[in-house]
């Protein structure tokens, strides 16, 4: 799914949110990028099916300004898309947290091996056997 084929109203599932806000990731490449990114998106929506709304009120002979009532509850809704955006943010934030520190260990790790391949090598070189100091 591109990130322009999202619905405004698909923007308020869960799996929607994560995959535009994936989708916006791989583009920008930084989480702070993706959210800005993200908000601009649903904005854009929104303003989109307002002027959809508005469109086919004008059509119809009808166009009165938006009731408070509507304007409450679409600020509602956009504060909700917002609130979401912001906790699969969070939630890609800690993930990224999580793999920087898995891949310092298997770093470290690595490093480890690599020390002891080379020992492990010039001892059999000198065809002696490694000691626990060594290793």
């Amino acid at each position: 799914m591109s990130i322009g084929a999202s619905s405004f109203t698909s923007l308020n599932r869960p799996e929607i949110v994560a995959t535009t806000l994936s989708e916006l990731y791989k583009k920008h490449g930084n989480i702070s990028s993706a959210a800005h990114a993200y908000k601009k998106l649903v904005r854009q929506q929104t303003q989109d099916a307002l002027l959809v709304t508005e469109s086919d009120e004008e059509e119809e002979g009808s166009f009165h300004e938006a009731s408070p009532a509507a304007i409450e509850e679409t600020q509602a809704m956009m504060l909700q898309l917002v609130k979401e955006a912001n906790k699969a943010a969070g939630l890609a934030t800690r993930q990224l947290a999580y793999l920087t520190e898995s891949r310092q260990l298997l770093d470290a790790m690595l490093s480890q091996l690599e020390m002891m391949t080379m020992v492990w090598l010039r001892e059999q070189r000198l065809g002696l056997q490694p000691t626990q100091a060594d290793l």
